[in-house]
């Protein structure tokens, strides 16, 4: 039975690296947007990209088994809306937000790692008080500023004096728009609790510079069993360090059965 997974944004090079993966044989990959409309543009009209994708959707002729995507934002935020609406596995928009939205994201880390998470604070970038309150907030320099929700490290700045600021705050006000407003729209459709719905997608977070290892983490989970990635830039970008770590198995999770169980091998993936 053919499986039909729908991938957001798929060019050309990623729908030939996907036919190669293993056990992907019973699999069909349909591109739902283009790259163009969802990837090389600055202009993120997420209703419109929504709209066209569930037209797409409603008049397929088959199952639709996943919709999947590989590309941040406004890819990222859109699959936990059209997974919910045709039923298919993703995480939720809330879980994905506690992720994205990097203020939400430091106030979970905050409840969870005190000790570990850098001393930050939202602000409003139009606000001609911002510094002073940033100050309030035991914020000194130097340190970050940056969107609470962007992609490509766009508009992340390092600042050092009350000039760097000035320079910040000027090129926040002509460009976070441009995210502020498509990310808005995303945040309507969550259930946010009020401390976070109190920050628009406009807003900024100003956090203290940190040093150490640079890394990243992702996590993959199928079954009640899952995999965490851990990737150490040391330093960036001179190779990375893959470590794969297995999580405990849910025992109240129902057997899948041996052919649907096995997980890719070698450097990607563990056995579980």
């Amino acid at each position: 039975m053919t499986r039909n997974v729908f991938v957001v944004g798929m060019n050309k090079l990623n729908a030939e690296r996907l036919k190669r993966l293993r056990g992907v044989e019973d699999v069909e990959f349909h591109p739902l947007l283009t790259p163009e409309a969802v990837s090389e543009t600055q202009d993120f009209d997420i209703p419109a990209m929504l709209a066209e994708a569930e037209a797409t959707l409603d008049a397929f002729d088959g199952s639709i088994d996943a919709i999947v995507g590989y590309i941040d934002f406004p890819v990222s935020t859109m699959l936990p809306i059209l997974c919910k609406k045709y039923g298919t596995p993703q995480a939720s928009l809330e879980s994905l937000l506690k992720c994205e939205h990097k203020y939400w994201s430091r106030k979970v880390m905050a409840e969870i790692v005190p000790d570990n998470t850098p001393t930050f604070t939202a602000f409003d970038p139009f606000d001609d008080n911002a510094l002073s309150k940033i100050g309030e907030a035991d914020l000194r320099f130097p340190f970050f500023v940056k969107p609470i929700k962007s992609s490509g490290s766009r508009l992340g700045f390092r600042i050092d004096s009350p000039e760097d600021f000035d320079y910040a705050i000027a090129a926040l006000r002509a460009e976070i728009g441009q995210i502020s407003e498509p990310f808005n729209y995303v945040l309507d459709q969550a259930d946010l609790p009020d401390d976070i719905k109190a920050i628009e997608g406009h807003y900024c977070m100003a956090e203290r510079v940190i040093g150490g290892r640079q890394c990243t983490v992702g996590l993959c989970a199928q079954w009640g069993g899952g995999a965490l990635r851990h990737r150490r830039f040391d330093p960036l970008p001179a190779g990375a360090q893959l470590f794969l770590l297995p999580l405990p198995l849910d025992p109240a999770a129902p057997d899948p059965g041996p052919d649907e169980r096995d997980h890719p091998q070698g450097h990607d993936a563990y056995r579980l």
